[in-house]
């Protein structure tokens, strides 16, 4: 009789309190003498237990301003020494955008996560990619996979390239990001046909930036296949089909971080005749 109660309820999920209280009936319902001091005393830690179970399970995705144990806002204190830990533009602003995506609510924290980001760009090195209107900051560049349709002795590697912008005026026309990878002569042959000659490969992102408004901090991101050799890589601002477009703001050469690194006084190739320029952001 007890035990068929007991399951019904927690299969009906009771709380612990209703499940106390059938407890309390059933003993004096006459069926006390049908229970054992030791069946009571066990069904008492399986009911603990499966109450304490289902109150401490761990959050599977912990946000970064989350508990990775209970899932619970951290305090302000911790979250801010968090903050200012961060060295990378780029890592601040992922962060930001999850505070906020994942239902961050907390003004201050958002105060100290722009004072941060302000504190990084000052130290950064600013380029006009389109002068009076948009600043660049900085790259990144990360591994992002082997191309799996194009395994074999050369194995094609995947890496998003990233910048970082700052808008400084108005954008009333949506540029194109215009990402160049170059190669050594002795390097061509792993470049496609048609891109042998001229030993570099054209990338093109095209960000909405007529939605753009002074003040505002953009990455833009996209994917790229490098074949396992030095490239020399830069890029520039333009719009189509006027063509206008205004000076290279360069990473300079990169190499997967596996392969042999390329020599700091390696000559950058001939890119256009303005004068390049732009570093990495702050990693």
């Amino acid at each position: 009789m007890i035990n068929q109660v007991l399951f019904q309820a927690l299969r009906n999920r009771k709380n612990e309190m209703e499940v106390e209280m059938i407890l309390t009936r059933t003993l004096f319902d006459g069926d006390m003498v049908k229970v054992s001091r030791r069946l009571m005393i066990g069904l008492s830690f399986f009911i603990c237990l499966f109450f304490a179970i289902g109150c401490s399970q761990q959050p599977e995705d912990p946000a970064w301003y989350q508990s990775t144990t209970s899932g619970d806002t951290l305090e302000s204190k911790e979250l801010i020494t968090k903050i200012n830990d961060v060295n990378s533009l780029f890592d601040l602003y992922e962060m930001r955008q999850e505070y906020v995506l994942r239902g961050g609510d907390s003004s201050d924290i958002m105060m100290e996560l722009d004072r941060r980001r302000d504190q990084l760009v000052e130290s950064a090195e600013t380029f006009p990619a389109i002068p009076g209107k948009l600043d660049f900051l900085g790259w990144n560049i990360q591994w992002a996979g082997v191309d799996p349709d194009r395994q074999g002795s050369e194995d094609t590697e995947k890496y998003r390239i990233s910048g970082y912008f700052v808008v400084t005026g108005k954008m009333d026309r949506d540029w194109i990001w215009k990402i160049m990878t170059k190669v050594d002569e002795k390097d061509a042959s792993v470049l496609p046909p048609d891109r042998q000659k001229c030993r570099y490969v054209n990338w093109q992102v095209h960000p909405k930036t007529s939605t753009w408004e002074p003040g505002e901090h953009h990455v833009v991101s996209t994917v790229m296949e490098l074949k396992p050799v030095p490239y020399y890589i830069f890029a520039t601002m333009f719009i189509y089909p006027e063509l206008i477009n205004h000076g290279a703001f360069d990473y300079g050469w990169f190499v997967d971080p596996d392969l042999p690194p390329v020599p700091k006084d390696k000559p950058a190739p001939h890119l256009f005749s303005q004068k390049s320029a732009g570093k990495p952001a702050p990693q």
